[in-house]
């Protein structure tokens, strides 16, 4: 640009039309940088002074740098010492509550032990009531008190239930042989023989006494 076109541009302000080319100009915003008023941030113009010293550290006392290792040391140890001296009842605090957790774990196990007792007395009770009922459904159904065990039925109607199937399996069909109950002793009989006639010799000891040896 030479200095005719300098002296141009200088001739109109911002939001004017461009003389060379009659296109309006953009007026140009103010500088990011800059406050409203022009000056800079932080910087001059009226500004009433900078940011404000600082005034130290804790309590307004200068800051001293821990140049060597026995400063170093000493602050360690000062601040332990604060520390040690919020927790100088925790030894004690810690014994209160582990004997305090001693005697509610002896209260439990005391409370846990009644407890499997009084199970313990209660399942008996329940099985001799069963036992008992077991027997008395069998002596009702004539099945041998032996085997009132086998009866299966948490209730009389189940256990009667499961006697009529015992003895429906152990039951001949009409015209036909009865089946002895296991477990019931069978008669020893024959046929054809005289009453006065001495038993069958069934001692094993004796029968082979009677074996003729040579």
């Amino acid at each position: 640009m030479n200095i005719k076109t300098t002296r141009a541009y200088a001739g109109f302000g911002f939001g004017h039309a461009d003389p060379f080319t009659s296109m309006p100009m953009r007026a140009c915003r103010l500088h990011p940088r800059r406050d409203p008023n022009g000056h800079k941030p932080g910087g001059g113009g009226n500004n009433d002074g900078g940011d404000d010293g600082g005034d130290g550290g804790d309590g307004g006392k200068p800051f001293t740098p821990i140049t060597t290792q026995a400063d170093f040391d000493k602050a360690i140890g000062a601040r332990l010492t604060r520390e040690r001296a919020n927790y100088a009842d925790y030894d004690t605090f810690k014994a209160s509550h582990d004997e305090l957790q001693k005697i509610k774990d002896g209260e439990k196990s005391e409370v846990q032990k009644e407890r499997d007792r009084a199970d313990a007395a209660e399942k008996r009770a329940n099985e001799a009531d069963h036992r008992d009922l077991q027997r008395s459904v069998a002596e009702a159904k004539g099945i041998p008190l032996k085997h009132a065990a086998r009866l299966k039925g948490s209730t009389k109607e189940e256990l009667e239930a499961d006697a009529d199937d015992y003895l429906e399996d152990y039951t001949p069909p009409a015209g036909g042989d009865k089946r002895p109950i296991p477990g019931k002793p069978r008669e020893n009989l024959r046929g054809g023989g005289a009453p006065d006639d001495e038993p069958e010799e069934t001692d094993p000891a004796k029968l082979a006494a009677q074996i003729p040896r040579n």
